[in-house]
């Protein structure tokens, strides 16, 4: 006590209380009290204590009782104070190291499964809010959104925002994405109304861009907004740039399959999709149609007398015929709209959300804008015979049923004479 100023008078109570800091006062009085009160003969306590400097230091005190008197009280005390500073300040160390050790071991853990989640989905339209999922077990934020690198521009993927904030925290950014795709590095905005100029409630936040870089490329960019002004600090930079490699691995891979799976699922000759394509987006459409309790149509197409187009003119001939009905649904259809060609002169065509009456405008539409073309190199004008299902409420239990229902319908209209619309009632 004498090294941090005292002299023994000064130490008697209550000013040895009052040197004690007010955290450890309490306790170490409670402490005390129960060696007083003879409930206990040996005293030890860790504690802060005032030097005359006004500086605190780390003092542990050990003392034993060596006798008490005939009522209780003590007679004799031996105890030591001993300056534990270094001792304190080097556990408080080890501790923050040991803390710091763990939540790199949490966020390593958490890069692992964040890896592995979203570069397992090879599809884009699955593995973009699992990456926005994913995200958020890494760190805060209040919006993202994820932007992909095509042909030197950027093209949205997916957005993810808080609830009811849409209007509140979905800021343009594309300047400050560019310059990160362009810079490929990372950026932080502290005030986005600041160095945008831009008011409002959305620019009254922190941003932070990341560049989604895969052998040596820029596949996209991340970006992440928060609410509070300020929020994003360098700490988050090095967790975000490790899942965003994650993240350029799961893109590329997903572009690298769709790239395949779209050549595999187009017909070489007129561009639309094949039988493959049918087999995979048909069912998804049946179900979200049901689910929703929307309208569905089917088109079971036909070219009529295509054989002999073939078998007179040549197969050149009859590509012509093929590709001019590509021409002609593309001209007809919607973008949502699926055209598939089912074997040789046979096509199915998917609406959704059309009813029968739709349907069969749009059949009308098809079948009259196919003949208006001349092909001089036959005698009659190619014509079309359709088949018109749609989905009814418990009439259809899959899209099987609802197929074979408009293949019924086409050859009714092929029994009657072609180039003509039939419709599947049941």
């Amino acid at each position: 006590m004498a090294s941090l100023g005292f002299e023994g008078t000064e130490l008697q109570s209550p000013g040895f209380l009052e040197a004690i800091h007010p955290a450890d006062r309490s306790t170490y009085q409670t402490l005390w009290t129960r060696v007083n009160d003879g409930q206990e003969d040996e005293f030890f306590a860790e504690y802060r204590f005032k030097g005359k400097k006004g500086h605190y230091r780390w003092v542990q005190t050990f003392g034993v009782v060596l006798d008490r008197q005939p009522d209780g009280r003590m007679a004799h005390f031996f105890g030591l104070d001993r300056d534990i500073s270094l001792k304190r300040q080097s556990e408080a160390l080890l501790q923050n190291r040991f803390l710091e050790l763990e939540r790199r071991y949490l966020m390593s853990e958490s890069l692992r499964v964040a890896g592995s989640v979203v570069t397992a989905s090879l599809e884009l339209e699955s593995t973009i809010p699992r990456i926005l999922e994913q995200a958020e077990t890494l760190f805060p934020f209040t919006g993202a959104r994820v932007w992909a690198s095509v042909d030197s521009t950027l093209e949205l993927l997916g957005q993810k925002d808080a609830p009811d904030t849409m209007e509140l925290f979905a800021p343009s950014t594309g300047t400050l994405v560019s310059q990160v795709l362009r810079d490929k590095a990372p950026l932080i905005i502290d005030n986005l109304e600041a160095r945008l100029g831009m008011r409002g409630t959305a620019y009254r936040a922190s941003w932070l861009g990341i560049p989604l870089v895969f052998r040596g490329s820029v596949r996209g960019v991340m970006e992440f907004w928060h609410e509070e002004t300020g929020f994003f600090r360098s700490e988050y930079v090095w967790p975000a740039l490790a899942f965003g490699d994650n993240v350029a691995i799961g893109l590329f891979n997903a572009r690298q399959f769709r790239a395949t799976q779209e050549a595999s699922e187009t017909d070489v000759l007129t561009g639309l999709g094949t039988r493959r394509r049918l087999e995979r987006v048909g069912p998804k459409l049946f179900e979200h149609a049901v689910e929703k309790e929307e309208d569905l149509a089917i088109f079971m197409v036909d070219l009529d007398y295509f054989k002999a187009i073939n078998d007179t003119y040549g197969h050149a001939q009859g590509d012509n015929v093929l590709q001019h009905f590509s021409r002609t649904c593309l001209a007809v259809l919607r973008k949502d709209d699926v055209v598939c060609r089912y074997g040789g002169d046979e096509f199915v065509v998917l609406l959704p959300t059309t009813n029968e009456e739709q349907a069969h405008q749009v059949a009308l539409r098809l079948s009259q804008l196919f003949k208006n073309r001349d092909f001089p190199f036959v005698e009659r004008r190619p014509s079309l015979s359709l088949g018109i299902s749609t989905l009814r409420k418990g009439d259809h239990p899959n899209l099987s049923e609802l197929l074979k229902a408009a293949d019924t319908a086409l050859y009714r209209a092929k029994e009657q004479g072609r180039d003509r619309i039939e419709i599947h009632r049941p």
